[in-house]
């Protein structure tokens, strides 16, 4: 059976560490962003949901840093 108080007390620690609350993992530099508003303004322009394209036509949206 877990100890529910000392896991609380775990919790609280780890939570302590996190002050504004984010845990985050920093993107792998080598891996390309999303150019977001050039994106919409394609869709715009074309007529077309973001969710509807392929993994294709999403690269040309693609930037590495």
């Amino acid at each position: 059976m877990v100890d529910k108080s000392r896991l609380r007390k775990e919790t609280e620690d780890f939570e302590a560490g996190f002050p504004d609350g984010d845990y985050a993992i920093p993107p792998n530099p080598s891996d390309p962003i999303i150019n977001v508003p050039k994106m919409f303004k394609w869709c715009k322009k074309h007529g077309r949901d973001p969710e509807s394209l392929s993994k294709k036509e999403m690269k040309q949206f693609f930037e590495y840093q």
